[in-house]
């Protein structure tokens, strides 16, 4: 049985035009997949942005709200840290019926809120809810001197409580904090060695 001509050029035609669809429907996915990955990204970095931005914002009302106790501690114990004999008096004394009890129950609420406000901050880091990088760029040194002023208050609680582990999530945030601070000093402090080291092999060779 013989094929007409015609006939091979219309199944050549027919194989071209399949051939051709096939890869316009390639093509039609490609640019769908990079449509779809140009979205995600730009959702992916949407949500970043606001993220650091509610982070930022978190940190501002923070301290605005507890500057005053802030202010109140300083006052009362300075900028050293509180020692745990200071600690017990604290909440000896504001528990305790006497001329001072006011005071010292204010200062204690003050402390408490003001923990209390930066536990719940780094439990919302650790949830990836605010963003490390923020913390660290604006409130690294108020972080880990709040922890480090006021853990032998901290260390009491844990004493007095079922499980110990109060403000658990800042102890965390703080060590974090601290790390990132310490690796900053490292590398600031190689930096500056270093051109040193190259100026005495210079005069060396000359």
């Amino acid at each position: 049985m013989s094929v007409e001509p015609w006939e091979m050029g219309w199944s050549a035609v027919e194989a071209l035009g399949t051939a051709l669809g096939f890869l316009i429907s390639f093509v039609l996915l490609l640019l769908v997949l990079r449509q779809l990955k140009s979205d995600r990204t730009t959702r992916e970095l949407d949500h970043e942005r606001r993220r650091k931005e509610g982070t930022f914002a978190c940190w501002q009302d923070m301290q605005e709200s507890a500057l005053g106790a802030r202010r109140l501690l300083t006052r009362k114990y300075g900028r050293d840290e509180m020692t745990e004999q200071e600690a017990r008096e604290l909440r000896s004394k504001a528990t305790t019926p006497g001329e001072d009890r006011d005071e010292y129950a204010e200062i204690l609420y003050s402390l408490r809120e003001y923990l209390n406000r930066l536990e719940r901050l780094a439990v919302a880091v650790e949830m990836e809810v605010y963003d490390i990088d923020v913390v660290d760029t604006v409130g690294n040194t108020s972080v880990r001197r709040a922890w480090e002023r006021n853990r032998a208050y901290v260390k009491l609680v844990r004493q007095d409580s079922p499980g110990g582990r109060q403000y658990d999530a800042l102890e965390r945030l703080h060590d974090r904090l601290n790390s990132r601070h310490l690796e900053r000093q490292a590398a600031i402090s190689g930096g500056a060695s270093r051109p040193m080291g190259r100026g005495r092999k210079q005069d060396g060779a000359r």
